[in-house]
């Protein structure tokens, strides 16, 4: 690659570095204006301490966050609250291993809410994008139209059912079976001060921003053109006010920041490189192309397309896993007489939704990276029947919709 093509193709992408550099100002400006301790005081006092209903809320703001924008950037915004909590839980002075069961329910709310949230939305992985471009090269053109929108007709009630699942492995598998009301002791402040309503009202500007964002994105050829300018100008702008109103220093800015997710990610990328060095990936691809001729019922077929596609994910990146695995379940499906899109769906939301280890996603780096107490044999074991559950949902829930919003 030249250096034009290389600076070209770095501008074509500079949206999603911009996305993960505002998330991150957004992310030191809640903790730095104390607007995630107001937000944990509100849940704590609205849930009377109830950590069923606090991983509730914990799950289901992960999820609409993920919605329209990258989940992993979802995370980064709840930690702020996540660590919050997780604090006022050790100062309840309970015994280590409950608190550390709660500590697990907790993170595991955020990881599956972004997860989740993430294979809901077009936008909200990228495997859901390499679809669009695999359908593109695959049909020889652009033949099937999924857009923003009409993605949210089949992937709602998917993600309704994705939800339900998540929070009973959650409340009968990861929380104390007799779990109490936890007393937490809160600074009340009924009130925001100067600094927080500016705060508060950058972060509304913030959401705002990237959903239009998504949603242009996919509505307006045109915005494809000057998306790079517009996101560049929200950002500097976004920085401006920062600095204007005085609120985030330099200091603030550079505190907090996730090591231990970045050691993490770091770990996750080598392994994604030692998989590329000696092919396992293309291994992988190989003994899942012979494996899945043998199967000739259209709903084992599925199944088994969306199991295998979790179980690779759980061990390598979802990008691998999902560019390796389209074209090959393409010619499957048309060998079986199925409609192709019914099975690739089934791959990209099967290798956004990995649910076991710390590096089968972003998400899960970087909340096992920063929960010290997170128990990692709950998190296998809750994610293993998560999976199981989430093959169920696919293979009952795909073959009725897609076929009737795409065919």
């Amino acid at each position: 690659m030249n250096l034009d093509a290389f600076f070209q193709y770095t501008w074509y992408r500079l949206p999603i570095l911009l996305v993960f550099t505002n998330s991150y100002l957004v992310y030191r400006l809640l903790v730095s204006s104390s607007l995630s301790d107001i937000f944990v005081q509100k849940v704590m006092t609205h849930c009377q301490g109830n950590m069923a209903r606090i991983t509730l809320y914990i799950l289901i703001t992960g999820t609409l966050l993920s919605f329209f924008i990258p989940n992993a950037v979802s995370v980064l915004i709840l930690l702020p609250a996540l660590k919050e909590i997780e604090k006022q839980i050790i100062d309840c002075k309970l015994p280590e291993k409950q608190i550390s069961k709660i500590i697990t329910a907790l993170a595991l709310s955020a990881i599956y809410g972004a997860n989740i949230g993430g294979m809901g939305s077009l936008v909200g992985s990228p495997a859901n994008l390499i679809l669009i471009g695999a359908l593109d090269l695959l049909n020889k053109g652009p033949v099937v139209s999924i857009t923003f929108l009409n993605w949210f007709l089949w992937s709602i009630p998917l993600v309704v059912l994705f939800l339900f699942s998540a929070y009973s492995v959650i409340r009968f598998f990861a929380l104390p079976s007799l779990v109490e009301s936890l007393q937490c002791n809160f600074t009340d402040q009924n009130h925001l001060n100067y600094q927080q309503k500016e705060s508060l009202r950058l972060f509304i500007w913030f959401i705002v921003f990237w959903i239009c964002h998504s949603i242009c994105q996919q509505r307006f050829q045109y915005y494809q053109f000057l998306q790079s300018y517009i996101c560049l100008i929200f950002v500097l702008y976004f920085s401006f006010c920062l600095y204007q109103k005085k609120l985030l220093s330099l200091c603030q800015l550079l505190q907090g920041i996730p090591f231990r997710g970045f050691v993490i990610l770091i770990f996750f990328g080598c392994i994604m490189l030692l998989a590329r060095c000696f092919h396992l990936d293309q291994m992988a691809a190989n003994f899942f192309n012979q494996a899945i001729l043998m199967n000739h019922s259209s709903t084992t077929l599925l199944a088994f397309v969306t199991g295998i596609s979790i179980l690779l994910t759980e061990f390598l990146s979802n990008t691998i896993v999902s560019a390796a695995l389209f074209p090959i379940v393409y010619q499957t499906a048309q060998m079986n007489h199925m409609m192709p899109l019914v099975l690739m769906i089934a791959v990209s939301v099967a290798s956004t939704c990995a649910f076991m280890t710390p590096i089968a996603t972003p998400c899960n780096a970087f909340v096992f990276g920063e929960m010290k107490k997170i128990r990692l044999g709950t998190m296998i074991f809750c994610g293993m029947i998560l999976n199981i559950l989430c093959v169920i949902c696919v293979t009952a829930w795909l073959p009725v919709c897609i076929p009737v919003i795409y065919n």
